[in-house]
């Protein structure tokens, strides 16, 4: 424990609880009369158990004996949303936890529901204790939420603990049972919906079976009329399909396996074993779904439509009015109105380029976004927008490097607890590389940003350079070890001597690379040599912080307590395409937050507004920050909206991720972004409450001073968390697309996609074959089917075809153009019809000659 039992019950005992001595590793007392026994801080051994008693000041506590961590995260959830509060939660074998709260009125009861097989939901009250500190009997120490031991303020006084009254806690038990434990009678469909939406794609049931679903037997009924032998790729959908509708249930997974077993390339018990997780609600193993599944709807009314299932049911039951089948409780005329509206030329997949959408123009312009007002910080925006009017420079790079800047000022033992029932964390550690002609005023931008920063460590470089002068003037004998060298900030470092620096520098530090070509050439220069793959490796591992061990002949060996880099540089579109082409892709690039910089403009000279004191003192004050919480020792957490965003988000990447099948890179890059969202979260939450704290002593009149602040807020606000989503989706996704798809191509294979494109426009084609692209231009005709097919699927995802399933699985696809291609790319189609007879002409010419 990090305290004494004597002391966390003297503490408790202060704030109004009557802790209980445990033998340590046991959860019970077994002393009698212990319901009505007095203890003090003396009764407690140093490694004792401690419980609270119940009932004493009308403590009272709800614990969740759950196994299903699904079901116990939504009890929480459910009593945070009903009490509008953060309860403090206890766990000691997860997911099973307690809270503990104030009943209203003396005479509480304790109280209980029973919910089957994963456990219950019990009301501890008078004559009941809860253990709250020591050690699990399966050997887990019991923490509360953020981590920690209590201080004074953990639990905080009981009177501060959410009250309920006795209604309140019988209608949340009454909601669990309706919620965990549904009527048998109940139709699947009216139970608890799905607890996660499946990662990686989205469902539509608007155009089908909407909010009103269909039961088990007609499900069942709708199945029969779709043929298992269709493919592997729609055998996919229909089970996801089948996923959505049931909500990931076990007659979900019954019904999945007798409808795939009625084909004949499908056994029984074949769905359980290829997706372990159909039953676990929509879990992060969808993910790996091919890319063509993820990327088509699962809508089951859509799929039925698809194979003329929707026009069977429709005919059968319109015609005659009379059910198909011999299930009971079908309705066949609710049905067939719904089969009879669906329209196959508006009814299309959400997440697939229908044929009559928008195609993507292969030859365009991506333009970044310009920095929005109102998401970032206030400081950080007055700060681009004044230095880049004053500099003629975009205030979108001045704004990024200030956020770099900051993010590393904050120390990084300040971390958020990104989930709450996981052990991942993050500090605030962002790279960034300015990307611009040499006219975008790079440079400038980068100095004007860190030059804070780097004054705080050249008086941190001047201190350790006096503390190793007067080492060096001390004889030999007499010498402590050598002082550690305290750094801020490194540019022209040799990867030894940044270990060297980071040995002494446990909160991080920035790299500063004016020309990011030189770092990246640096390690490229010998590709594939060990010394280029070793450095490599350490750069991909200052990005996520950490210890890491050094054992070097010469150095001896070594701990890094914190291997922790920012990284700031600049850098031109053709050096980094080259380099993006040439390095070994390990995601050191993708790692990156790329912004694509404007033409500088002409700048003005003018007063400066106060800001770069203003913005100077919070770099200052940022490297002052502690952690929240008693020496330290906490962690920042999301409050239940953020927490909700956080979620939203995930589901949103993973289906971004699908973009892999177009541009790799570019998915890579948006696969950090879970982590990256909590970075920038880190930095908006220090910002703000600095911002706060200097509001807070203007109007009180108090001086403007540097000086350290104190009290940083556990919880990162649903508002902050909301804002910084808006800025990652909006701003940053945005100049990634711009990058990835302007600078280094749309596609991993951008070449023989507009080449396709062009051969589809010239000839005016509405179907596209294998033999039609080997038909094409000289880069297309060595192509072999295996290598046609992925390019198709591209063009088909950026909605320029339209993918047609032949009658046999063994025979290729067919793929229909979209009309809209045609249309939208008229005077592309005369142009690139103008380019190829010109070469002709110049050909034969030549020829001729």
């Amino acid at each position: 424990m990090a305290n004494k039992s004597s002391e966390i019950a003297e503490k408790l005992i202060k704030n109004g609880y009557q802790p209980i001595p445990i033998p340590k590793g046991q959860k019970g007392l077994r002393l009698k009369g212990w319901q009505a026994s007095k203890f003090t801080p003396t009764d407690f051994g140093d490694d004792a158990n401690i419980g609270i008693r119940c009932g004493d000041n009308r403590v009272a506590a709800i614990d969740i004996d759950i196994t299903d961590a699904t079901m116990a995260a939504e009890a929480v959830a459910e009593l945070e949303r009903r009490h509008k509060a953060t309860w403090m939660v206890r766990t000691g074998q997860a997911p099973k936890c307690l809270l503990p709260f104030r009943y209203s009125i003396d005479g509480q009861r304790k109280s209980k529901v029973e919910l089957g097989d994963v456990g219950a939901i019990e009301v501890l009250a008078t004559g009941q204790q809860f253990v709250g500190f020591g050690l699990h009997p399966a050997g887990h120490q019991y923490n509360w939420r953020n981590d920690f031991y209590p201080t004074d303020g953990l639990l905080g006084r009981v009177d501060d603990l959410p009250e309920l009254t006795p209604e309140e806690i019988a209608d949340f038990l009454a909601w669990a049972k309706n919620r965990f434990v549904p009527e048998p009678e109940q139709k699947l469909t009216e139970m608890a919906a799905p607890k996660a939406p499946p990662s990686g794609f989205q469902f539509d049931t608007g155009a089908g079976f909407g909010d009103d679903r269909p039961c088990a037997a007609e499900v069942r009924e709708i199945l029969s009329h779709i043929d298992a032998d269709i493919g592997y790729d729609d055998w996919l959908k229909v089970l996801m399909g089948i996923h959505d509708w049931g909500g990931g249930s076990g007659e979900a997974l019954t019904i999945a396996d007798t409808w795939s077993a009625s084909g004949s390339k499908y056994k029984t018990g074949e769905v359980e074993e290829k997706w372990p997780s159909f039953t676990a609600g929509g879990g992060t193993s969808w993910a790996s779904v091919p890319a063509i599944a993820r990327t088509h709807g699962a809508d089951l009314s859509d799929i039925a439509r698809k194979h003329k299932a929707a026009r069977t049911v429709a005919e059968a039951a319109g015609a005659s009015g009379e059910r198909t089948t011999e299930t009971p409780g079908v309705n066949w005329d609710k049905w067939a109105k719904k089969w009879d509206k669906l329209d196959a030329d508006k009814l299309t997949p959400k997440s697939e380029p229908a044929p009559t959408g928008d195609p993507v123009d292969l030859w365009g312009n991506f333009d970044p976004p310009e920095l929005p007002d109102g998401l970032l910080p206030q400081v950080i925006e007055e700060f681009a927008h004044a230095n880049g009017a004053q500099m003629g420079a975009d205030p979108a790079g001045l704004a990024m490097a200030a956020l770099v800047t900051c993010a590393a000022a904050i120390p990084d033992k300040v971390q958020i607890k990104v989930k709450r029932h996981d052990d991942w964390c993050e500090s605030a550690r962002l790279w960034a590389a300015l990307i611009g002609p040499p006219s975008a005023k790079k440079s400038p931008i980068i100095a004007t940003a860190t030059g804070p920063l780097c004054r705080l460590d050249m008086e941190m470089m001047r201190d350790w350079q006096e503390k190793l002068k007067k080492w060096k003037a001390t004889p030999e004998e007499k010498r402590p070890p050598s002082p550690l060298q305290t750094r801020l900030r490194i540019e022209d470092a040799t990867v030894e001597a940044t270990q060297q620096v980071l040995e002494g520098s446990p909160w991080g530090v920035l790299l500063l690379q004016d020309e990011l070509s030189g770092f990246f050439g640096q390690m490229d220069r010998y590709n594939g040599s060990k010394g280029a793959q070793a450095d490599r490796a350490f750069w991909l591992r200052s990005f996520n912080g950490g210890q890491f061990a050094l054992n070097r002949v010469g150095r001896g060996a070594a701990i890094i307590n914190n291997l922790s880099i920012s990284m700031l540089g600049g850098i031109q579109p053709e050096p980094i395409r080259k380099v993006a082409g040439d390095a070994v892709d390990d995601g050191l690039l993708q790692r990156l937050f790329p912004i694509m910089l404007r033409n500088a403009t002409m700048g003005r000279d003018e007063p400066m507004p106060p800001i770069k004191a203003k913005y100077r003192s919070l770099i200052e004050k940022l490297r002052k920050l502690e952690p929240p919480g008693f020496l330290g020792a906490g962690k920042l957490e999301f409050d239940d909206g953020a927490q909700a965003i956080r979620r939203e988000l995930e589901a949103k990447h993973l289906e971004l991720q699908s973009l892999e099948a177009i541009n790799r890179k570019l998915a890579s890059h948006i696969g950090k972004f879970d982590g990256l969202f909590a970075r920038l979260c880190v930095v908006w939450h220090c910002i703000e409450l600095i911002e706060k704290r200097d509001e807070e002593s203007a109007n009180e009149g108090l001086p403007f001073t540097s000086d350290a602040i104190e009290g940083l807020p556990f919880t990162v606000t649903e508002s902050t968390a909301q804002r910084v989503a808006a800025f990652l989706h909006d701003f940053l996704r945005g100049h990634a697309i711009a990058f990835y798809s302007g600078v280094l191509g749309l596609s991993d294979d951008h070449d023989r996609l507009t080449a396709i494109a062009g051969h589809i426009l010239t000839h005016k084609l509405e179907r596209v074959t294998n033999r039609d692209v080997q038909r094409g231009d000289r880069t297309m005709r060595g192509l072999k089917e295996f290598e046609i097919r992925p390019l198709l699927e591209q063009l088909a995802a950026l909605g320029w075809l339209d993918r047609i399933d032949p009658p046999k699985p063994s025979s290729p696809p067919h793929w229909q153009v979209n009309p809209a291609v045609h249309q939208k790319f008229a005077d592309r189609a005369d142009a690139e019809e103008r380019r190829r007879s010109a070469v002709r002409e110049n050909i034969q010419r030549l020829v001729r000659k």
